[in-house]
């Protein structure tokens, strides 16, 4: 064989070994297209799936909401001008009241022993009020009977303010009060508790209870919020 033929047969291998890398390159490039449009339609996909849980979710959660307005009590609604004008009055007869909780009570307590317990509160709480009357409230148990105070004069905000105090003291860290409320607003309270309830139990994880103008409602949480509540 004359040193042209070889020449012209490694020139056409070299040839050949071009094309075949340029179709070797084209299958890889294919390949790739191929991964990227099944990535990009797994990627879709779940993107549709996530949004439609998303939008379930929020359905469930309308649907709980409208069932748990249906199911409040209209009480509020079918008041008459009497009933209103009897829960403001009621409101202002209970305004300097407090009703506290777990306050000890042995079966020889009076209200002096009783008393020096509540002073005993306040002193944690930093305030000196000596309170006008005290009660305890229901029949004798063998359970810790709650406390009815009034005061002198419209502290009870300014020691709801300071109420939380009381979680730092060992003595009365199970101690809690709350406002004197009309049998009106239990119910209101309870109703709001029961919203909270059942939207939890729909789901909703970040929602508390709120005091807006000393009135209670069903708030989204932005933080760690812990409520206990008395009825």
């Amino acid at each position: 064989m004359s040193d042209s033929e070889n020449v012209s047969i490694i020139s056409t291998n070299e040839k050949l070994d071009k094309i075949m890398k340029m179709i070797n390159d084209m299958k890889t490039t294919q390949n790739k297209l191929i991964t990227s449009v099944n990535s990009n339609r797994d990627q879709k996909k779940k993107i549709k799936t996530r949004n439609l849980l998303i939008l379930r979710t929020k359905i469930e959660k309308l649907e709980s909401k409208i069932s748990t307005l249906e199911a409040k009590p209209t009480s509020i609604i079918e008041s008459t001008p009497e009933d209103i004008f009897s829960e403001i009055l009621d409101k202002q007869a209970r305004s300097r009241n407090l009703i506290f909780f777990n306050v000890p009570e042995l079966p020889s307590d009076s209200n002096s022993n009783d008393m020096q317990s509540i002073l005993e509160v306040f002193r944690h709480i930093d305030t000196d009020v000596i309170p006008v009357n005290l009660l305890r409230l229901g029949k004798a148990s063998n359970q810790c009977r709650p406390i009815r105070i009034t005061l002198p004069n419209q502290h009870v905000f300014n020691l709801l303010k300071n109420k939380i105090k009381l979680r730092q003291s060992d003595n009365f860290k199970y101690v809690s009060f709350s406002t004197d409320r009309t049998l009106l607003q239990r119910k209101h309270l309870k109703s709001i508790l029961d919203e909270l309830n059942s939207r939890k139990y729909a789901g909703e994880t970040d929602i508390f209870i709120k005091y807006v103008n000393n009135v209670p409602v069903v708030s989204k949480n932005y933080g760690n919020h812990v409520i206990n509540q008395k009825i």
